[in-house]
């Protein structure tokens, strides 16, 4: 069935989905294809945020799926027919739950679904290698609320309700934020680690082999990475005319750099240079404090017991909530973000004071 027909749709030439994570520097990188003119419009189409905000300016009803999807390729299509979406892992479970709903088929797999109302569709996932850089970022705009830095007073209009803040002056933010390790593990560990492995999950089971695009690579080499980016989707641009730049302007500034400081002040196993280099190059992971752990000989036989009643525990918790959904035949983005990993994480970390306490 010719879906863009049948629903009135507009049928885009070619696709991409940009698959990103909080403060990898995806909105950076969208921005910067966006000014091309030629690469799409890629922003977050599918964030409850600029949805509700589409309804009131089209005139949506709640329930109107069609026409949040008919905005959507609108919005997000250049003149030559280039579609481009940035999605977060939870955006993209909800449109293809929403695809599922609307054609009645529940057996498709995920990608081929959506190429038939995103043709010649390609992927492009972006991540970032400092963990801890990153984590810190989503702690300060989580709080602060200032997401990307438009430097322009104007919205445009493929960015309708976007939580970006709009000026031709850095943003002040400071009066808005304070430093919490806690929430800061939390949110490394089970906001940003999770969505890696989310999306590598969803990449495994569609058999795909997205163009990967690191936040480091890209600051260091903005020029070249638009260049690679744009000849692998057939978009080549001319050696001899410069890249536009990017209105989205990056907002880090002494308070990263505080709360970098602070936290490895804070975190007393880092006191070895060597363990401070390893995260300072950015390979911070959840399991990494268990592994220094071992190599300072500070758990002993302790460690094995631990590791098995947390192994115990999570396993006990996920079964018993997979079980719980399944019979509230709750839809998959649920199922992805469910609060459990949350307390469970704050208990390890209450526990790790604990067998850590001098």
């Amino acid at each position: 069935m010719d879906v863009h027909a049948y629903y009135d749709l507009p049928r885009p030439q070619q696709t991409y989905f940009i698959c990103s994570i909080q403060r990898s520097g995806s909105g950076w990188l969208s921005n910067a294809l966006t000014q091309t003119g030629i690469a799409g419009q890629p922003v977050e189409h599918f964030n409850i945020r600029p949805i509700e905000e589409r309804r009131k300016v089209y005139g949506l009803k709640d329930d109107d799926f069609i026409g949040i999807l008919r905005v959507a390729l609108q919005l997000s299509m250049t003149s030559n027919g280039v579609c481009s979406i940035k999605f977060m892992y939870q955006q993209m479970t909800w449109l293809v739950d929403n695809l599922r709903i609307l054609t009645g088929d529940q057996q498709t797999p995920e990608c081929e679904l959506l190429e038939r109302f995103f043709p010649h569709l390609q992927f492009i996932y972006t991540y970032r290698r400092d963990k801890l850089s990153q984590g810190i970022s989503a702690h300060k705009a989580l709080q602060s609320k200032v997401y990307q830095w438009y430097a322009s007073p104007e919205a445009p209009d493929y960015a309708l309700g976007s939580k970006w803040h709009f000026s031709t002056e850095k943003p002040d933010v400071a009066d808005r934020v304070a430093f919490n390790v806690i929430e800061l593990d939390l949110l490394i560990e089970h906001g940003i680690l999770h969505s890696e492995i989310n999306w590598q999950r969803f990449f495994k089971r569609n058999h795909l082999n997205p163009l990967t695009i690191s936040y480091e690579d890209f600051a260091e080499n903005y020029e070249g990475t638009l260049k690679a980016i744009l000849a692998y989707l057939s978009l080549p641009w001319p050696d001899t005319e410069p890249l536009p730049p990017a209105l989205i302007q990056r907002i880090s500034d002494e308070i990263n750099t505080d709360w970098r400081t602070r936290y490895m002040a804070q975190k007393g196993w880092l006191a070895d240079d060597n363990l401070r280099t390893e995260v300072n190059a950015g390979e911070y992971s959840g399991a990494l404090l268990i592994r220094l752990m071992h190599e300072r000989g500070r758990l002993r036989h302790i460690i094995s017991v631990r590791e098995n009643e947390i192994a115990n525990l999570q396993a006990e918790a996920q079964h018993q909530t997979e079980t719980h959904h399944q019979q509230l035949h709750t839809p998959a983005w649920v199922r992805d973000h469910i609060p459990w990993r949350v307390l469970v994480a704050a208990l390890l970390e209450k526990g790790r004071k604990w067998i850590f306490r001098k």
